[in-house]
């Protein structure tokens, strides 16, 4: 056999000459030996040797091979080396207390070269085998855990065999409390007598796709649409039917999502941290810092090139939303016909060209950050909209609302996402000069002024450095 290095054998007997004898035996075939006279300095030795196979004297003073044997299997780091007890008893009883024990053959006395040789590179061979199944097992487990579609295995009842994290995720249930139920639980009637219909007929299967359109239910009972792959396999004779099933919903808004972070990626490659030791400076990031620590609307006042989005950019970053989406929309960039397909999404076919279906500005920035810009420059035609939006933390009437941070304008904040309005002069009743791309060696530091409207709304108003301005700033007109 191969284990790419010599196999380790301990022997333990209290007889130096039947020591000698196998260790002569097995150091000729190439084996490694370790050697214990009795039982207690194998459990010893045990401690710093990990030994492939171990063959064991049954009769030795102080501790025999059975009880020996026994400590063996109770340690976690020894129960699953082979062991052969060596005896000259023949008494049937002593061999099926033995293998009772866990032992795996014997091996009788006086020795037979040629039997200890086969007995010994058989149990080898095993245990490599069984080492190489349990590694593949382990890689198979990893890899079904990993998998981004739910796998689900269930029998020819239709109970469940396997539930891998995925399927934890979509169903919203733990592998523990799934595994043994029925999977009828989890489906809709449509697609559960999809399944039967299945699993009914006779012959060969083939996979079978079930295109989106069908539906599932999650352990909290919400319905959710999939889309699902049937297969089947037997295995000992009984057979084994496989479910890939994938949330329909979950992919469209990752796929819409990582389309918009590709595009931000590559507009702000140019970007870096803030970097700066100015007194001004440093009263931004102290205001940003404290607006970041809560659930507040944020109004970031300041002329183009001032660096409001940077600002947002830094506001988001030390929030608690820092691992959700920063969604930009630069509302001067929108055509006055887009407005609404742009902030809510439109169904495939909605209107000429609408090839897809797309998933809205406010929806991307679920659970995240909406940073528009140009507020000022938005159709009035979408206001009103964007307002009912804001107000109930939806992107349609269809969808529930959901707790979230805000980081608006003065007006109510939403509840699905955080909103950061910057307004310009010609938005806002405060204005800035200056600009943070200015030519200039030292480039002009903003300051930031914190005003407190109300528990739930906070404006911070970024100026020039040296401007004075004592003046609150009022709402910006809805």
């Amino acid at each position: 056999m191969n284990l790419g290095r010599p196999a380790l054998i301990m022997m333990v007997d209290d007889t130096p000459a039947n020591l000698s004898v196998l260790s002569d035996l097995l150091s000729a075939r190439g084996f490694k030996i370790s050697v214990a006279e009795d039982g207690e300095s194998a459990l010893e030795q045990l401690q710093y040797v990990q030994p492939d196979l171990i063959l064991l004297d049954v009769l030795m003073p102080h501790l025999d091979g059975f009880t020996t044997c026994r400590r063996l299997k109770e340690r976690l780091e020894t129960r699953d080396i082979p062991i052969i007890f060596m005896t000259a008893l023949t008494d049937t009883v002593e061999k099926v207390k033995g293998f009772e024990l866990g032992a795996v053959d014997y091996i009788t006395k006086p020795f037979q070269q040629e039997e200890v040789l086969a007995r010994v590179n058989a149990h080898l061979a095993l245990q490599q085998l069984k080492a190489r199944l349990k590694e593949s097992e382990a890689r198979l487990e990893r890899i079904i855990d990993s998998a981004m579609d739910a796998i689900i295995a269930v029998d020819d009842a239709s109970r469940i065999l396997l539930f891998n994290c995925a399927a934890e995720r979509v169903f919203r249930c733990q592998a523990a409390e799934a595994i043994g139920g029925p999977f009828q639980r989890f489906l809709s009637e449509a697609l559960c007598q999809v399944l039967t219909e299945y699993m009914s007929e006779a012959g060969p299967k083939t996979q079978m796709w079930v295109r989106e359109g069908m539906s599932a239910r999650r352990a909290d009972g919400e319905s959710f649409s999939v889309e699902a792959t049937f297969s089947r396999a037997e295995t000992n004779g009984r057979a084994l039917y496989t479910v890939f099933l994938r949330d329909v919903q979950e992919r469209q808004r990752l796929r819409g999502l990582n389309l918009y972070l590709q595009g931000e990626l590559r507009g702000s490659e140019a970007e870096r941290d803030l970097i700066g030791a100015s007194e001004g400076l440093r009263a931004v990031m102290k205001n940003v810092r404290q607006v970041a620590a809560t659930d507040a609307s944020v109004l970031l006042l300041g002329e183009t090139g001032t660096g409001k989005q940077m600002i947002a950019r830094a506001i988001h970053a030390s929030s608690t939303r820092k691992d959700q989406a920063l969604v930009t929309l630069n509302c001067a960039a929108i055509p006055k016909d887009l407005v609404e397909s742009e902030l809510f999404g439109h169904e495939k076919g909605a209107f000429t060209g609408a090839l897809a279906r797309r998933l809205g500005r406010f929806e991307l920035a679920d659970k995240g950050t909406l940073f528009s810009t140009s507020s000022a420059s938005c159709p009035w035609t979408s206001k009103p909209s964007s307002c009912a939006c804001s107000r109930n933390g939806n992107s349609s009437a269809s969808v529930a609302p959901r707790p979230a941070r805000s980081m608006f304008g003065s007006s109510p904040p939403p509840t699905a996402t955080s909103h950061a309005a910057p307004a310009t002069a010609a938005s806002a009743p405060i204005s800035t000069t200056g600009s943070m791309s200015s030519p200039s060696p030292c480039r002009p530091c903003a300051t930031a002024r914190r005003t407190c409207r109300s528990s739930s709304s906070i404006s911070c108003v970024v100026t020039p450095r040296n401007t004075a301005s004592t003046s609150r700033p009022s709402r910006p007109t809805p």
